[in-house]
């Protein structure tokens, strides 16, 4: 649930979502993983936490059950998320370059002069989906329209979504189902399920050292 500002939380039907704000990268997030297992006294360095990701999330919408309403029983796992994501030109050529050192080709890669287009990316536990370009004018607004109308069409949604406060007002609310958080905190984990799962993976790599 990491977002740049406090983001939004809705109730819709059966399901709870949010929309955030340029929410961390799962490199990042692993590196922030990673260093606070190192201060815990695992067996792996420290690093400066850098954001080299070759994409950017302008805005995400993450969608969950409602606690009562999951059929497989209560559970914090998003259903899907749905991203603006947009190719970070710099960071892809380095990396683009860095891929090419390690493979041997000794050919100049320049920086594209042009911004790369803003897409629409959707995530399950199935798969990733490429829903096209994004063609209107970013801001909040435009943005959650159109989250929203993907998500409405996914879930076959009917109604109004509510919204119900930032993204920390899920906790303790009552349509929820969750429950309250004494740290008042910002933190949470990110609209990806594959972050997820990549996050659960370093733990398990350092447990394993």
């Amino acid at each position: 649930m990491d977002s740049e500002d406090d983001g939004e939380a809705w109730i819709w039907g059966d399901y709870v979502a949010t929309l955030q704000k340029n929410p961390q990268t799962c490199g990042v997030m692993v590196q922030q993983m990673m260093n606070h297992l190192a201060a815990k006294g695992a067996n792996i360095k420290s690093n400066p936490v850098v954001d080299n990701s070759a994409m950017t999330y302008h805005y995400a919408t993450t969608v969950y059950y409602k606690k009562h309403k999951n059929p497989h029983g209560p559970s914090s796992q998003p259903i899907l998320s749905v991203a603006l994501e947009q190719v970070n030109v710099e960071n892809a050529i380095e990396l683009l370059r860095e891929y090419g050192k390690a493979l041997g080709d000794g050919s100049e890669i320049s920086l594209a002069e042009n911004k790369m287009p803003i897409m629409i990316g959707m995530f399950t536990s199935e798969a990733r989906s490429n829903l096209g370009t994004f063609d209107e004018i970013l801001s909040r607004d435009t943005a959650r329209s159109k989250l929203f109308s993907i998500i409405r069409d996914k879930l076959s949604l009917h109604g109004e979504p509510q919204q119900i406060g930032n993204i920390r007002s899920i906790l303790g609310h009552p349509e929820t189902g969750w429950p309250g958080d004494s740290k008042n905190k910002k933190g949470g984990c990110l609209t990806s399920i594959v972050c997820v799962f990549s996050v659960f993976i370093v733990l398990l790599f350092c447990l394993i050292l």
